[in-house]
């Protein structure tokens, strides 16, 4: 039988050591924004504290003390944890990947609107949170196979989206707050959206499988692949609520129209069949006109 001696056998190990410690990653840590540097750019380390750019992996914080009003990403390719913001800033420059949350809060940004212009990609299933102030997505927030839970007593707008039908993408909305789809705003998926509190405001284009149990739908802009609404309140902006595909009434739901002058009024356009059930009601709100003798209305339309 043939044995290595002691020495032989630790040689190795030794050696493979630092070829083993060189190939892990950097663990990723905290980088609060620091105003530290001369510029406004993510790439300055004076900007940061601890020193030092932003890594794959960091969370940013940004305090309310920020004292610039933008800020810059100039690195390219980046993905992040999650991004804290404490002050109504704007953050502009390169997209980058998000996997663990953008939390928007805090005294800065009371009376203040927090806007992310840069594309942001999600790299996780995450939630976009907004207790104070507002927040609005300036770029495109790319979904792909990911869930995007968008939780918030606040108003958060959204000028971009892309979903996937075939990735399965999926936007989901907690709280009491306004989720805003911008004229500009196109989200297509086949996964359900259920809107039981707070507001639904679509003035873009939202095509998904739509239940409401709750809440207020509202906007100017489109629903497709149908509505099915058992409660809550359909209230269509000036320039009508679009609805592609079969819509239901039925439960405790309103549908509240507004009279806006001689024959011409908010509605709701259904293209595809329209069932009205149980206890729906439709109320007339005739604040802003009083009707007259002789004015007719359309306040809810079956296009062909």
């Amino acid at each position: 039988m043939f044995c290595l001696p002691p020495s032989a056998m630790k040689s190795p190990l030794l050696l493979a050591l630092p070829f083993l410690a060189a190939a892990l990653p950097a663990s990723a840590i905290t980088r609060t924004w620091d105003d530290g540097g001369a510029d406004d750019n993510f790439n300055n380390p004076a900007n940061w504290n601890p020193t030092g750019a932003p890594a794959d992996g960091d969370d940013l914080v940004f305090p309310a003390s920020t004292a610039a009003s933008t800020v810059n990403n100039n690195l390219t390719g980046r993905t992040f944890g999650s991004l804290t913001i404490q002050k109504g800033i704007t953050i502009a420059g390169n997209g980058f990947t998000l996997t663990g949350g953008l939390t928007a809060s805090g005294s800065g940004v009371v009376r203040s609107e927090v806007n992310i212009d840069a594309n942001i990609t999600l790299g996780a299933d995450q939630t976009f949170t907004c207790t104070t102030g507002s927040l609005v997505f300036g770029g495109n927030v790319a979904f792909g196979a990911r869930t995007l839970t968008v939780s918030s007593g606040r108003t958060v707008t959204f000028q971009g989206l892309t979903g996937s039908s075939t990735a399965g993408s999926r936007l989901i909305k907690t709280g009491t707050g306004v989720l805003r789809l911008d004229t500009s705003a196109i989200f297509v998926t086949n996964q359900p959206f259920t809107l039981s509190t707070g507001t639904l405001d679509v003035d873009g284009f939202l095509q998904t499988p739509l239940t409401m149990t709750g809440g207020t739908l509202t906007g100017e802009g489109s629903v497709g692949s149908g509505l099915d609404a058992s409660g809550g309140d359909i209230v269509p902006d000036a320039a009508d609520l679009s609805v592609s595909g079969a819509t239901t009434l039925r439960g405790n739901v309103h549908l509240r129209v507004t009279l806006l002058g001689a024959s011409n009024e908010s509605q709701l356009s259904c293209g595809g069949a329209v069932t009205i059930q149980d206890q729906a009601t439709l109320e007339v709100l005739t604040s802003a006109y009083p009707p007259v003798r002789g004015d007719v209305f359309q306040l809810l339309q079956k296009s062909p």
